[in-house]
């Protein structure tokens, strides 16, 4: 038995391309796997509640399948073979959507009437079926998920929304999140900073939209060349080379510091214009370069927010990719799967 299963690709909508974004966010609500009930739970009652929400046959401990209720398991090979089977797949389409799941009885009787094994259903599922990898997507730390009046599902990049120091609740209908959402229209929103630093390298540029208005890169030599580790690092662990590299790298990596910290200070004024100021600096000494002294970055600004992703070496060609990549919303249609042959 196979299955064959046509899966459409999402677009992608530009945040800058305010046209697009604003027919996107046109009835926007936070999609059904972001909504969680209220905490405030009292009574006996809310509590079953909540617990047959999870599963069908109640709540289940890590051997069991949670969204389809059954378990536990007797090997890790009945476990697998389950998590693979159409029936826990399309559990999962119907969870993304808020809704219950369903027995392996009542997904096989729905099975024969349809002579297929996809999972599809017209009748409950509409046109508004989605691949199941959306799921899984849509636990991803770095993402919310959100749907809109014309049955689309898209996802925004958290770091634009939101600090991670902020939480913003997802109990009841997720206005808040909505509401971040709606800002990103308002006039001058869009001016971002972008900075990176790593390995004596730095990148940094200041966006209004789409269009970089200031930028700049330096770069020092203070990694050990076929060691991939920087000599203040190095020095770190144990006896202090003597060598005339050594010095020249500790030298280097003091100028780097100042150099990088004279490029945030002289960007101070634009730097306060900006709504969001997103950065990659790993370890004690990247960041020492940007939130050094005299800087006018602050690790506690709500608006400094850490990258959500890998990035590549810091150049400005690296700086405008993460400043696309952030600005980027994937937008899944609606999505129609074939019915699957069994041969």
């Amino acid at each position: 038995m196979s299955s064959k299963i046509d899966i459409t690709k999402p677009k992608t909508v530009k945040l800058f391309d305010l046209n697009d974004y604003e027919k996107l966010i046109n009835g926007i609500k936070v999609a059904a796997c972001m909504i969680t009930e209220s905490h405030q739970i009292v009574d006996e009652q809310s509590v079953l509640k909540r617990l047959n929400a999870l599963t069908i046959n109640g709540a289940s401990d890590g051997n069991c399948c949670s969204c389809c209720g059954v378990g536990p398991f007797e090997t890790r090979a009945q476990q697998t073979s389950h998590y693979k089977h159409h029936w826990h797949t399309h559990n999962l389409k119907r969870k993304l959507f808020g809704k219950s799941p369903l027995s392996l009885g009542q997904f096989s009787n729905r099975q024969d009437d349809n002579s297929s094994v996809s999972g599809s259903d017209s009748e409950t599922e509409g046109p508004n079926s989605l691949p199941t990898d959306l799921f899984a997507a849509a636990t991803r730390h770095c993402k919310a998920f959100f749907t809109n009046s014309s049955g689309q599902v898209f996802c925004i990049y958290r770091c634009i929304l939101h600090h991670k120091k902020e939480e913003l609740s997802t109990d009841g209908e997720g206005y808040a999140w909505v509401e971040r959402c709606q800002h990103l229209t308002i006039p001058g929103y869009l001016r971002w900073a972008v900075l990176m630093v790593s390995g004596g390298h730095f990148a940094g540029a200041i966006f209004s939209g789409a269009i970089p208005v200031v930028h700049k890169t330096h770069h020092s030599y203070v990694t050990r060349r076929g060691q991939g580790q920087a000599q203040a690092n190095r020095d770190q662990h144990g006896h202090m080379p003597r060598s005339a590299g050594a010095s020249l790298r500790r030298y280097n990596q003091e100028q780097f510091l100042k150099h990088v910290q004279d490029i945030i200070s002289g960007w101070a004024t634009d730097l306060n214009g900006c709504s969001l100021v997103l950065y990659r600096a790993v370890g004690a000494l990247n960041q020492g370069a940007l939130f050094g002294k005299n800087s006018p970055l602050n690790r506690d600004d709500l608006r400094v927010r850490v990258l959500p992703f890998p990035t590549r070496k810091p150049t400005y060609k690296e700086v405008k990719r993460v400043h696309e990549t952030v600005a980027s919303i994937e937008v899944y249609e609606n999505a129609h799967q074939e019915n699957c042959r069994c041969k």
